[in-house]
């Protein structure tokens, strides 16, 4: 094929054709991205926002889709401290104290929910006097506090 197709378009322009030269060479392509939760997929209304938030930080227990986020779900008032806390970067350790006695037991191994709520109450974020109630739905476009 002297001055044919195959010598005009070579792979090594500058070296005379060769056997390995003329082979194809395919490289992997790289994984398809995974969604972050196993229930927003697709087209669910939320999944771009929640794709950018993981982009950011991600969570270890996300791995592989597997874990649900739950987006139809409301977000307790105990939910919504936390989101709170670590959104405004407020410092929550073990022992802070919130004066609400519908909490019930604290678990000195974990900081949630009370320690993340007595974070909260400290800078004045709470607005009820003498109890939280952290299982009631926080509100949408509403007064939480």
């Amino acid at each position: 094929m002297k001055g044919g197709l195959a010598s005009r378009h070579h792979w090594f322009p500058s070296l005379p054709p060769s056997p390995a030269s003329e082979h194809l060479f395919v490289a992997a392509a790289p994984p398809a991205a995974v969604d972050p939760f196993a229930d927003i997929t697709g087209t669910h209304p939320t999944r771009t926002a929640v794709v950018r938030c993981m982009r950011r930080e991600p969570s270890p227990d996300t791995s592989g889709g597997g874990a649900v986020f739950r987006p139809d779900e409301p977000c307790l008032r105990a939910q919504y401290a936390k989101v709170l806390v670590e959104a405004l970067d407020l410092p929550v350790e073990e022992g802070l104290v919130a004066p609400f006695w519908d909490l019930g037991d604290n678990d000195p191994a974990s900081l949630y929910p009370h320690d993340y709520i007595a974070a909260a109450y400290q800078p004045g974020l709470s607005g009820f006097p003498r109890w939280f109630i952290p299982s009631l739905a926080a509100r949408r476009g509403g007064r939480n506090w």
